[in-house]
């Protein structure tokens, strides 16, 4: 069943407090914000704040781990699909990659404005230096990640895992920022890139990432043959 992205109404203190983390590091970024402007925007003590989540990292983690739930849920969804309608050990590349890459896609389109900071949130973690980054995120993706690198693997056909891996970092990267092209895209070009349907874009990033995933496993042959 399609996991539902629809928005939810969140008044408690909680979610306050994750709300204003999420807009706070999206703006500034996780070293920038202070726990004291983030309980200055969500209007609660400190206290409250360390009863939740104990530490700024944990807030953060609970803010990614917060929208990327459902995300991850909808990717499993797809990829039982996929397995269970392959015919051969090798899976479709072009399906893997859209069984990944879709659900943030849905999720941005069924709720736009809950996804509005996000995006940016996950460009200002890849961007920005510091041993906190992989702590936080790691658990967010742990599962998805067991789940999707062998399937890409044997996609690609590579022998060597880190080339999956770059691989997926590349397409995390290429996803995020198309998240947040279009308002870029239209400054430049002057077309109101609103008109382009989720489909449109789907295909956009999922085409260049299979191209870059099918490139990357060629560059590896290439170098096995001339060893």
């Amino acid at each position: 069943m399609k996991q539902s992205f629809e928005p939810t109404t969140r008044h408690d203190t909680k979610d306050r407090i994750l709300d204003s983390a999420e807009q706070l590091f999206a703006d500034q970024g996780f070293a920038a914000t202070s726990l004291r402007q983030i309980t200055t925007e969500a209007n609660v003590n400190l206290a409250a704040v360390n009863y939740h989540f104990k530490s700024k990292e944990s807030l953060l983690s609970a803010v990614i781990e917060r929208t990327f739930a459902p995300i991850n849920r909808r990717r499993m969804e797809l990829l039982d699909e996929l397995e269970a309608s392959s015919k051969t050990d090798r899976p479709d590349l072009e399906a893997a990659v859209r069984a990944f890459v879709r659900p943030a896609f849905e999720a941005r389109s069924a709720n736009a404005e809950s996804m509005r900071h996000f995006p940016r949130l996950m460009a200002r973690i890849m961007a920005e230096p510091g041993d906190w980054a992989a702590p936080v995120m790691l658990p967010a993706l742990q599962a998805v990640s067991n789940r999707f690198m062998p399937i890409f693997q044997r996609a690609m056909g590579v022998e060597k895992r880190t080339t999956v891996l770059w691989g997926a970092q590349f397409s995390i990267g290429c996803m995020t920022r198309c998240l947040i092209a279009p308002e870029f895209i239209q400054a430049i070009t002057g077309e109101n890139q609103a008109q382009e349907s989720m489909e449109q874009m789907l295909d956009r990033v999922v085409c260049f990432i299979v191209g870059g995933m099918q490139a990357l496993a060629e560059r590896e042959k290439s170098l096995c043959i001339g060893a």
